[in-house]
């Protein structure tokens, strides 16, 4: 088996192409950054974990991109926002 006959692979490109159809063919935006997900990379139990104090710097709206961006790639996700204010 190699990497594109690997099913796991093949699932994860399928859910791409659907994602890039639905989008309609428009481009990103200005200072958009578009992220791959590494086929080879089996990390069904993987947890991501960000903590930093500063304000104002995009920890929401990154973190609330990347969360539907997982979700729409078939993925479970929960997100806890801690605001010490």
């Amino acid at each position: 088996m190699n990497l594109y006959t690997n099913p796991k692979v093949a699932s994860h490109e399928a859910r791409a192409a659907k994602l890039r159809e639905a989008s309609g063919g428009h481009g990103d935006g200005d200072g958009s950054v578009q992220v791959h997900v590494d086929t080879q990379l089996d990390a069904d139990k993987a947890k991501v974990f960000a903590i930093y104090g500063k304000g104002g710097i995009g920890k929401s709206t990154t973190s609330s991109n990347l969360s539907v961006a997982f979700s729409k790639l078939g993925h479970r996700v929960l997100q806890i926002g801690c605001d010490p204010k």
